[in-house]
């Protein structure tokens, strides 16, 4: 019996090849799609010279936005070049669970998604009582593909520390490592100093 995967790709080679004008390449740099000038000493980035700039002062509500829930927001027109609400969005927040993107991305830059990870007791013992987790038990193993599922899916804090230990030894050298590549992609105002963004105090 086919597996289904297999039957889509057999299927899927049965079509007639359509090219994609200005198809993405994942080989191809910053410069090609004008995202930066590589023309100068210095890159200037292009993609945002017609976004809109804030000014410090919170704005008017906005319809249908519930103020009460979050506490920095903006809405941005793009087209029209205007913030049309805006609340503390200089102010430095904790990345909670949006940390968890990083972590994702370094486990894809560095990492073998069919590689097996062994759980610590480090990586599920460290987390505060009520932490978001997948329900890893030292001693499981998993490849680095569901790890990423916990993480992602689950929100899994229990996985991010796997997944930090497996890339870079510790959870402490990976946010070393976060820091380094935050940087290298133009996040200079942030700081990590854990895989899954719990609160450090």
């Amino acid at each position: 019996m086919i597996p289904l995967l297999g039957v889509c790709l057999l299927l899927g080679g049965c079509q007639e090849r359509t090219d994609v004008a200005d198809a993405y390449d994942v080989y191809a740099t910053s410069d090609t799609y004008q995202l930066t000038e590589s023309s100068t000493e210095k890159s200037i980035s292009l993609l945002g010279q017609d976004l809109c700039v804030g000014g410090t002062e919170n704005t008017a509500a906005a319809d249908g936005i519930d103020t009460d829930y979050a506490q920095s927001a903006a809405v941005f027109s793009v087209q029209d070049e205007e913030i049309t609400y805006a609340q503390n969005i200089y102010q430095r927040m904790y990345p909670a669970s949006t940390t968890k993107i990083l972590t994702a991305y370094l486990a894809l830059k560095y990492g073998n998604l069919d590689d097996v990870l062994t759980v610590s007791s480090d990586a599920v013992n460290t987390l505060m009582s009520g932490s978001s987790i997948c329900g890893l038990k030292p001693g499981d193993q998993l490849t680095l593909d569901q790890a990423l599922y916990g993480l992602m899916l689950c929100s899994g804090n229990d996985a991010a520390n796997v997944i930090a230990e497996y890339i870079s030894g510790s959870t402490d050298k990976f946010a070393e490592l976060m820091n380094k590549e935050a940087q290298a992609l133009g996040a200079t105002q942030s700081h990590f100093v854990n895989p899954h963004g719990l609160p450090d105090d």
